[in-house]
């Protein structure tokens, strides 16, 4: 299985996204809002309070807004752009807890 792609210099386009352009790589369009939705039966929304992704039901207030930072691959809070979602253990191990952390760049 490949874990890298080689880009040769001369057949690389640097890309400049904006906002609504889809990003090819991570497949969300760039600064546009968006809400995360339980699959559950109540489908729940994810909700950032007091620096905490919680459920909570539909409502009209910017802490259950996010978006998609192309300089720093994250998922950010339109509420508070300094925190990002965070999957511990990047999803892998069974460890598939979700919280919030100050944005750092390091999706990996």
């Amino acid at each position: 299985m490949d874990k890298w792609d080689l880009v040769y210099t001369k057949e690389y386009e640097a890309q400049e996204l904006k906002a609504g352009d889809m990003d090819p790589e991570f497949n969300f369009k760039v600064n546009t809002d968006f809400h995360i939705v339980s699959r559950m039966s109540q489908h729940k929304y994810i909700d950032l309070i007091s620096n905490k992704a919680v459920l909570k039901r539909p409502n009209s207030r910017k802490t259950q807004v996010w978006f998609f930072d192309k300089d720093t691959k994250t998922i950010k809070s339109r509420s508070s752009t300094s925190y990002s979602l965070q999957i511990t253990g990047s999803g892998g191990n069974n460890q598939k807890h979700m919280h919030i952390t100050t944005t750092n760049s390091r999706w990996w």
